[in-house]
């Protein structure tokens, strides 16, 4: 055998052993970069599907009068939109030196685009709710979300600082 046949051989071998290489150090590459943003969003989606979903002690009672429409989809999915919502007005209050002037329909569609603010674009996106109203003021916020069944669902943060979470659920008012 030849130097050059040696040399040739040598590489191909060694090409050989970079493949395998890569190949085998490549999985754990890609489970270890999705395990950085697939499990923790798991774990928030199981989190807020169970908190979504447990009925509240007032729910139950109206659950025996024939309506169950709390824990419907919708309804799920517009207090949901009224969280997100929610956490939108606050950040929109941190960009603004700590005012909810800002806060609106479009404002807070512009932050988070996924957020359905009209029944056509609920539909469109296969959402069981849109966000019907919101508004604020240097010191306090309004957001109301609306489900596909008719229900609202609104979150108002005084100018005190209190929130409130209130929401017309079968023809009556509570709070969630």
């Amino acid at each position: 055998m030849t130097a050059k046949e040696k040399v040739r051989k040598h590489l191909a071998r060694w090409t050989e052993e970079q493949a395998a290489l890569k190949r085998s150090s490549l999985l754990p590459d890609i489970a270890r970069n999705v395990g950085t943003w697939i499990l923790p969003t798991l774990a928030v989606s199981l989190l807020l599907t169970a908190l979504a979903s447990s009925p509240s002690p007032g729910a139950s009672l109206e659950s025996t009068h024939g309506c169950h429409r709390y824990t419907s989809t919708g309804d799920v999915a517009a207090r949901e939109l009224a969280r997100t919502a929610q956490t939108g007005a606050e950040t929109l209050a941190t960009e603004h030196n700590g005012t909810y002037k800002d806060v609106s329909l479009t404002t807070l569609h512009k932050l988070e685009p996924s957020m359905p603010i009209s029944p056509r674009q609920a539909h469109r996106k296969h959402e069981g709710a849109y966000l019907l109203s919101a508004s604020g003021t240097k010191n306090s916020y309004v957001v109301t979300t609306h489900s596909q069944n008719g229900d609202t669902y609104t979150i108002r943060r005084a100018s005190n600082g209190s929130i409130t979470l209130y929401g017309h659920v079968c023809g009556k008012g509570r709070n969630w």
